[in-house]
């Protein structure tokens, strides 16, 4: 097997068993790490020659990139996520145009989240995808403004009593 691949799966295992990733993936650790087994697999598959069942994890790797395209808004991103990340988008990158079937949308599908998500996190975005990523992050701000606790509202007219 390729030194480079191995070393990738490496890294990404590395992270995956760090305080980090516990930060960063929450209760999607164990399937981030299960997928990550599994690509292993399937590219360990692919280069014996045996047959790989690709539709299986397709669902869970649209869904692993759609959380990271959208938790870059929310949590402060570490050096090493960065780095997990781009490994990541690598491994799916590889994966997909090796093994998922190339014909389909979902692989262009995926080749698009992986490479949104690879320049966001390496902050290589264009000016249009950066105008539409701010655009989102001022229409959550404008939600959260907006949206107030009940307890916040009750707290506010019992302190208005006292200045009357």
């Amino acid at each position: 097997m390729n030194n480079e691949f191995e070393e990738t799966i490496n890294k990404l295992k590395t992270y995956i068993s760090s305080v980090d990733s516990i930060y960063f993936l929450g209760p999607r650790k164990e399937n981030v790490g299960n997928l990550i087994c599994k690509m292993e697999e399937d590219c360990n598959k692919k280069i014996n020659d045996e047959e790989v069942e690709s539709e299986i994890i397709i669902k869970d790797v649209t869904s692993i990139l759609d959380y990271i395209l959208a938790v870059y808004l929310e949590l402060p991103i570490s050096n090493e996520t960065s780095t997990f990340i781009s490994t990541l988008c690598l491994l799916i990158m590889n994966w997909n145009s090796n093994i998922n079937i190339p014909e389909e949308e979902t692989t262009k599908e995926i080749f698009i989240k992986v490479k949104l998500a690879d320049r966001i996190y390496k902050n290589h975005l264009t000016s249009f995808e950066l105008f539409n990523y701010m655009r989102n992050l001022i229409y959550r701000a404008k939600q959260m403004e907006n949206y107030a606790l009940p307890s916040l509202e009750l707290s506010k007219h019992y302190l208005e009593t006292f200045d009357t």
